[in-house]
């Protein structure tokens, strides 16, 4: 789903395909899966409260072979503290991904 939304801290970003954006970086790059939105709210709150900016949506079609995905994005600089506080706190979580210029790419932190 591409389009502006607003994040936790008042401002506006820009989430949506590469093409005709002259492969400007995200903001929110990095994505965390989740099975369910129990789980990712449970991952938003943590990470909220770590400090990290972090947005919910729903996992991608195209990452979600049950339909029922949630994930949280996070920036490049958050990305392996956010996968650490998950775990610290024991949130299971799926795959991690990372937003590139020919699509989504899995990731290991």
């Amino acid at each position: 789903m591409a389009g502006l939304f607003l994040s936790q801290k008042g401002t506006f970003y820009w989430i949506g395909a590469y093409s005709g954006l002259g492969g400007i970086q995200m903001k929110y790059d990095y994505l965390i899966t989740f099975r369910s939105i129990t789980y990712a709210q449970r991952g938003q709150m943590a990470l909220s409260t770590a400090g990290i900016d972090v947005h919910l949506r729903r996992t991608p079609r195209e990452l979600s072979s049950r339909g029922c995905g949630y994930c949280l994005m996070v920036g490049q600089e958050d990305a392996r503290r956010a996968t650490e506080v998950l775990q610290q706190q024991n949130i299971a979580y799926g795959k991690v991904y990372r937003r590139t210029e020919r699509g989504l790419e899995e990731r290991s932190l």
